[in-house]
């Protein structure tokens, strides 16, 4: 019985050790991969940017704007489990067997962590109550078997998904990551960025944070009718032109005296906004409100408008005269055409990088770690891998990638993708340009002691604009914000 004690209090001892902050998230592509995209090299399809005749009416509208960025809720769960399995003998102690340390993330659903956050329990493994919100909760349980109170122990089976075992003790350190907190969500860029400094594509509804586990959100136009959420750029009359043979046959031209746009409504957006109607246009945080027989939900308040119009200041993109019936088809064709040419350039810049640089292109097209490319012929395989719990490793040597171990064999992983490899690019260990890797949010050096580091510089876009164009004199100085509001606020007219 005392060496049944000792030998539990020291595998449990190993688990807790296991579970330290030098564990990080790699992805394994030997695996069956999560999911598989097929991306054709050769081709990609053409711009079609006829437009036909359009018909108008009279109708009166409001445009608001979407601030940049606002908060939405957002839930982490992550369930890692640790788990040793052993044999009982006839003498009644422990045995191992093969495979019997692993350490695996269960996937989890949005409702499943839902459940897991409204209880703060688990029942899966045996009931755990009173798990810890916005935290870490290490429990250990029985998987399988029983131990006896006097020594001795019976088996039974187990089974995780890879490995299979009969007549075996399991035992297991679960720890529990649960989290509700908040987000930023940039309508522009239909991005979302998570606390830990995951970005996410928002539409998605969901993706892996390392830190925190599988997070989920709502992804849904935020309904939101104070202030703070939208601002009303433009109140008044619009002349509305459909176009019946276009994807979004919509479009709503204003020209008033100080005042000029056009605004197209994107049909497969349509939503509602403060329980009224509104679509979205090509600029995602712009919203037309046609007029219904009830009031805008939104008053104009020029004082509400952000700093950051001066980027749709600058990128007005239809100019009108007093034939604007005749030449806004054209005009409307030229910029879709345009646009649609330049996103074929990035696309076109997007297959070279398939060929020559497999590792960028999944970093890109994926949107972040966990994905890699593999070429034949004249597509491209995009695979989405298996995120896996790995620790940190050290050497004698300085490594280009990551130095771990992964179910007690040593591995790399691979810069930004964090793909898991067998071998490692030895580089010089040079104090002056050390190799340096973001671990869990903080930057260490391998020299090849792993040490904290500073954070190198951070690249910012910067937007350079040269745009000049010809207008009627009448527009000379309209756009969609008025002139009163250009000169209060020293912007360019």
């Amino acid at each position: 019985m005392i060496s049944l004690f000792l030998c539990t209090l020291l595998a449990l001892t190993q688990v807790t050790l296991a579970l330290e902050p030098a564990s990080l998230t790699g992805f394994d592509c030997v695996s069956q991969p999560i999911r598989q995209t097929e991306i054709s090299l050769k081709n990609i399809k053409e711009c079609n940017g006829s437009i036909e005749t359009t018909t108008n009416t009279t109708t009166i509208i409001q445009v608001v704007q979407q601030n940049e960025e606002m908060p939405i809720r957002v839930i982490s769960c992550k369930t890692e489990i640790l788990r040793i399995a052993h044999r009982c003998s006839m003498w009644g102690d422990l045995q191992s067997v093969p495979n019997s340390l692993s350490t695996y993330y269960p996937d989890l659903t949005m409702s499943q962590c839902h459940s897991l956050i409204k209880d703060r329990a688990a029942t899966d493994y045996g009931k755990m109550v009173d798990l810890t919100m916005n935290g870490e909760t290490i429990r250990t349980t029985l998987l399988a078997g029983e131990i006896k109170p006097k020594g001795g122990c019976i088996g039974g089976s187990y089974s995780d998904g890879t490995y299979n075992h009969d007549d075996v003790v399991v035992q297991a350190t679960i720890k529990f990551t649960l989290y509700d907190s908040e987000a930023m969500f940039n309508p522009t860029l239909n991005e979302i960025y998570l606390k830990t400094g995951v970005k996410c594509v928002y539409s998605a509804g969901k993706c892996f944070d390392p830190d925190r586990g599988y997070t989920f959100w709502e992804p849904e136009i935020q309904d939101k009718c104070d202030a703070k959420h939208y601002t009303v750029l433009y109140e008044g009359p619009a002349t509305r032109f459909n176009d019946s043979t276009a994807a979004d046959p919509i479009s709503y031209l204003v020209n008033e005296n100080d005042v000029a746009f056009c605004l197209t409504a994107i049909k497969r957006t349509t939503s509602r906004i403060c329980h009224h109607e509104a679509f979205q246009t090509e600029h995602s945080r712009f919203f037309v409100l046609p007029k219904t027989e009830y009031e805008f939900p939104f008053y104009k308040n020029s004082k509400n408008v952000t700093a950051d119009i001066l980027t749709y200041f600058n990128v007005k993109f239809v100019f009108l005269d007093k034939h604007i019936k005749s030449s806004l088809s054209q005009l409307y064709t030229q910029l879709r055409s345009a646009a649609c040419q330049l996103e074929r350039q990035i696309l076109e810049h997007h297959l070279t990088l398939a060929i020559h640089h497999g590792d960028d292109f999944a970093w890109i097209r994926g949107g972040g770690p966990g994905y890699m490319t593999i070429t034949m012929g004249e597509v491209a395989y995009l695979l989405q891998c298996l995120a896996v719990p790995v620790t940190l490793r050290q050497t004698d040597s300085s490594y280009n990638e990551i130095p771990v171990y992964y179910q007690n064999e040593t591995k790399f992983l691979i810069p930004r993708t964090r793909i898991l490899t067998s071998k490692g690019t030895e580089v010089d260990c040079s104090p002056n340009m050390p190799v340096k890797f973001e671990i869990n949010g903080r930057w260490r050096t391998f020299t090849p002691r792993i040490m904290p580091a500073d954070p190198p510089t951070e690249l910012t876009s910067q937007l350079a604009i040269d745009w000049k164009y010809t207008s009627p004199d009448s527009l000379f100085q309209a756009g969609i914000y008025t002139l009163e509001y250009s000169k209060t606020n020293n912007l360019p007219s």
